[in-house]
């Protein structure tokens, strides 16, 4: 062994400590790298599947009046793979009991059918029925604020 060797090694033997933590901080970078790689792999292939799932739309395009010709003519551009035109509005609902209005959105919903495009995430209840418009959705925090059960459904008074 050189004498060079023989002083690389007594030095890490005096500063084993330090060496020590090094190796560790280190190897606890590794595997938080290796982590995190693998947690944003996950997190990728669950939102693609709940999109897929939902057929979550990749372009919305608002407008205030458009023809239906107008749905067709966006469907022939290539790479479209589906079009879905929707009526769409903001409201402001006075509820009893509260000073300010709540915020509301509706989303108009197939006659028949699930939509194409954009599918309704139900977690109770069931899909409205042909003929019944005066059936609506809402966020699981309203019924529990308004006190009705949200698996019945609420229907505007």
């Amino acid at each position: 062994m050189s004498v060079l060797n023989h002083k690389l090694l007594r030095d890490l033997w005096r500063m084993k400590g330090q060496a020590t933590a090094i190796g560790a901080v280190i190897a606890l970078g590794v595997m938080m790298l290796v982590m995190m790689s693998g947690l944003t792999v996950s997190l990728v292939e669950t939102r693609d599947t709940y999109y897929q799932r939902y057929r979550l739309a990749d372009v919305f395009a608002p407008v205030a009046r458009a023809p239906d010709r107008l749905a067709r003519q966006l469907a022939e551009i290539p790479g479209v793979s589906a079009v879905q035109t929707r009526v769409q509005g903001r409201a402001l609902i006075d509820l009893p009991g509260q000073v300010l209005p709540v915020q509301a959105q509706a989303v108009s919903l197939p006659d028949r059918g699930r939509p194409a495009l954009n599918d309704v995430y139900l977690t109770a209840g069931r899909m409205p029925a042909a003929g019944r418009p005066t059936r609506f959705y809402c966020c699981k925090a309203l019924p529990r604020h308004m006190a009705c059960a949200p698996v019945t459904g609420c229907a505007p008074r």
